[in-house]
């Protein structure tokens, strides 16, 4: 007998990639130029920065916490990044430092979270304010510039060169996105973090140490930071400690609008790409429309409490 299809579970699982068709629509109605190769990967090169913070963002979700920090831990890292490179610094060995630095940085608020048993919105509230001093106190408050001899050929590469017709930015943040559904899907480590996200107790119960899959997530999260740091910093040639400010939200918004939770154990790299892309297209739009930056910020938080609204009905099976 065949089953009876219910379209409140078609709607739930499906109605992101049906509001994303229908604002990409929306943005070739109103700019006869979205369709072209030109803005479509310079929507996406604007959107790689948030989609690489937002991969580090779903581990967290779906391992049933939150990371606050990240955009600060960004900005800290084009900071740092900047300021080696402005020293001589190889652009190798800069990486190493930074991402190393973003890590640790991660590793940290992971041991407060498990070990410390402080809770994650706090952990990485504190972060934020953390990393975003640091940002100002190594600039001096001032952007720092990387120029001459510094700017080397690799350095623009990173940020503004193409890979055949793909922005670098582009073919890291996908590449990023392969590597991580891999992860979450086809391995041991990405099964207890959804594992670990949707029962707890239950998987320390069975004698699993929950420990390494909590550190390593945050872990994840400050490494991706650095990742988009490094990026950011080599695309503008310079970094300012105000950068990265809103990321946060953006992040979370990108995660829970692909079918994330807060009561975590559930998320997808699918559905992160479509929601980062999402925010993109919708900011596109307001821009088309001449809407001012404060007012967006409006639709912003709308945006994001209807997505967490419908998370929850969808959670509570109401969806």
């Amino acid at each position: 007998m065949q089953s009876k299809i219910n379209i409140k579970d078609i709607w739930a699982d499906y109605s992101i990639y049906f509001i994303f068709v229908v604002l990409v629509i929306a943005s070739g109605l109103l700019s006869p130029n979205f369709f072209s190769q030109r803005n479509l990967f310079n929507l996406m090169r604007q959107q790689s920065f948030l989609l690489i913070v937002s991969l580090g963002m779903l581990f967290t979700i779906i391992n049933g916490g939150i990371d606050l920090s990240v955009g600060a831990l960004l900005a800290f890292s084009a900071v740092l990044t900047s300021l080696f490179l402005r020293d001589g610094i190889s652009i190798f060995i800069t990486a190493l430092l930074v991402l190393g630095a973003g890590s640790l940085g991660g590793a940290a608020t992971g041991v407060l979270i498990d070990k410390g048993r402080v809770n994650p919105f706090i952990t990485t509230l504190a972060g934020m304010s953390i990393y975003r001093g640091l940002a100002f106190i190594f600039s001096h408050g001032h952007p720092i510039y990387i120029r001459g001899a510094n700017l080397t050929d690799f350095v623009q590469f990173i940020g503004t060169g193409y890979i055949g017709i793909i922005p670098v930015p582009v073919a890291i943040s996908f590449g990023l996105c392969i590597i991580v559904h891999l992860v979450l899907k086809t391995t041991v480590f990405g099964r207890m973090v959804f594992a670990v996200g949707a029962n707890k107790e239950a998987v320390r119960f069975s004698g699993i140490k929950t420990s390494k899959y909590i550190i390593s997530v945050y872990t994840i999260s400050g490494f991706c930071c650095a990742v988009a740091g490094i990026i950011l910093c080599s695309r503008l040639a310079m970094a300012h400690p105000a950068i990265g400010e809103m990321y946060e939200l953006d992040a979370i918004a990108a995660v829970i609008l692909g079918g994330g939770t807060f009561a975590g154990g559930s998320g997808s790299v699918p559905g992160t790409i479509i929601g980062a892309l999402i925010l993109g297209l919708i900011r596109n739009i307001l821009n088309l429309m001449n809407v001012p930056a404060h007012p967006q910020l409006v639709v912003k938080g709308l945006i994001i409490i209807t997505a967490v609204f419908a998370s929850e009905l969808k959670r509570r099976g109401h969806m």
